[in-house]
């Protein structure tokens, strides 16, 4: 779980800092890699645990249209999300020009099996798919974008135009 975002950041803001933390997690890997390779005279890169993670969900407020401030991401390893946590906790978002100072815990859930079962029924009342928690297959992992699933379904607010 990521806490403290700004509140102006969208998913494809966050996607994009996601993205660039696991694209350069995964060029050290490459490169230590492929040293490793030529050092030891050949063999597979077998035991590199890459960084990619496989769902999000950055929950809005649709009255305000901003976040609430925190996401959950699930890293495909221990180790990928230990990355991110060195990344981006006590991150200061001064930069973003946000006064917050970044947060990376334990969320409740873990794991992609679990949060696919708490969001798979869920209904959000909200004017657009892109407000929904996504899975990515396969997981991103900043090389490609993936094809995403949205879990849960979306339900229009009331004072919404049906035609819109």
């Amino acid at each position: 779980m990521i806490k403290n975002l700004p509140n102006k950041f969208t998913k494809e803001k966050l996607l994009g800092i996601l993205d660039k933390h696991c694209f350069e997690e995964n060029q050290k890997l490459s490169k230590d890699g492929a040293e490793k390779l030529s050092e030891s005279g050949g063999g597979e890169i077998s035991s590199a645990t890459f960084s990619e993670f496989d769902f999000l969900y950055l929950p809005i407020d649709f009255t305000t249209g901003s976040n609430m401030g925190y996401a959950f991401v699930n890293f495909t390893s221990a180790v990928a999300a230990w990355r991110l946590y060195n990344f981006l906790h006590n991150y200061d978002w001064k930069f973003h020009g946000s006064r917050k100072i970044c947060e990376v815990t334990y969320a409740r859930i873990q794991g992609l099996p679990a949060l696919q079962k708490q969001f798979r029924n869920s209904t959000f009342v909200c004017g657009s798919d892109d407000f929904l928690p996504v899975c990515f297959v396969p997981p991103r992992n900043g090389y490609c974008q993936p094809s995403y699933q949205f879990l849960g379904r979306r339900e229009l607010p009331l004072h919404a135009d049906p035609k819109a």
